[in-house]
């Protein structure tokens, strides 16, 4: 469901001026030249990012105010930057992207500001990833490769996928296509979900609630939101209860695990390896206890990042931006 704070309902109207919109999810700005063919369709005027990473709470304070809209990736929505915007024209926000654990909904509602999200685009493109990742990790692939091209010839003896158990955190979009690939490769697989009640008429996984069963689990992959409640699911003492040969895939938030505990657990040989595609920190500070792993790939938060991803997700995000900018103007 597309998160929305206006609850108007009545007919779009036209816009008679030309309304600016500031665009600074990363993947958006980087296809620009592809995608200002679509953008030009649309009746706002359309400023872009300087950056290819997320903009900083003082960048986003000192320009904000000149945009009636904002496209935003993993930008710091603060009350800080909200307020900075409204106190000038900014009127609509539209998030480019599922997670939202870095908007501050209470002072958008404060504020009037009209929000919406799109959630669901990414649940396929992420699924492969996560599945290209398990699979590195159970062959060895990069550790090949890179022994390969340095002109060895490391025989790598890897675990087939077949049989093993893996645990799939969070049922969302991303989840549910995970599962089906998983199923499709023969996996034991178990799902871990709050809200467990949307879950009880499978027969092909298994429902558990964390951390139960983990020291069963052949692999864990992190699929959910990050909320206040599941932050640093992944600690110490969860990592005690795995098995040594355990892999663990985060696809969804950094802070949903604890750095410096997974850290230790991979140095110590207490986990078999980790795929990270997010980091508490990110880009991944170059003194991360994680860079002294020998057993772990590292991503850039770049899951969802496929060009057919980038083009269909960005055209959603100004065809709601034209609507809520259409709407709050009408009220003006």
């Amino acid at each position: 469901m597309v998160l929305n704070n206006t609850s108007d309902k009545a007919p779009i109207e036209p816009i008679n001026q030309k309304l600016r919109i500031l665009v600074s999810a990363p993947p958006f700005v980087h296809m620009r030249e592809e995608l200002e063919s679509l953008v030009e369709k649309f009746t706002f005027e359309v400023s872009w990012s300087s950056s290819l990473q997320q903009l900083t709470e003082e960048e986003l304070i000192s320009q904000l105010a000149k945009y009636d809209g904002w496209i935003l990736g993993d930008d710091p929505c603060s009350e800080a930057v909200l307020s900075a915007g409204r106190r000038g024209k900014l009127k609509a926000i539209v998030k480019w992207g599922v997670g939202v654990d870095n908007v501050d909904f209470k002072a958008l509602h404060e504020l009037g500001i009209a929000f919406k999200n799109t959630p669901g685009v990414f649940g396929k493109e992420v699924a492969d990833l996560a599945m290209g990742y398990l699979i590195s990790l159970f062959r060895g692939i990069i550790p090949v490769h890179s022994s390969t091209s340095i002109g060895n010839w490391l025989k790598w003896r890897g675990s087939s996928l077949e049989n093993k158990k893996v645990g799939v955190v969070g049922y969302g979009s991303i989840g549910k296509n995970l599962v089906k690939r998983l199923l499709a490769a023969d996996v034991e697989v178990y799902v871990y979900e709050i809200n467990s009640n949307v879950l009880n008429d499978s027969t092909d996984f298994i429902v558990r609630s964390w951390p139960d069963g983990v020291n069963q689990l052949d692999a864990i992959i992190l699929a959910c939101p990050l909320t206040r409640e599941n932050q640093y699911m992944i600690n110490k003492n969860v990592i005690s209860k795995m098995k040594q040969s355990c892999y663990i895939i985060n696809m969804s938030r950094g802070k949903l695990i604890r750095e410096k505990d997974l850290a230790k657990a991979l140095i110590a040989g207490n986990l078999s390896g980790a795929a990270l595609d997010v980091f508490e920190e990110e880009p991944l500070p170059r003194i991360s206890p994680l860079r002294d792993c020998k057993n772990i790939i590292f991503g850039s938060h770049n899951g969802s990042n496929t060009i057919e991803a980038v083009t269909r997700t960005s055209l959603m995000t100004l065809e709601l931006m034209q609507e809520l900018l259409r709407v709050k103007h009408r009220d003006l």
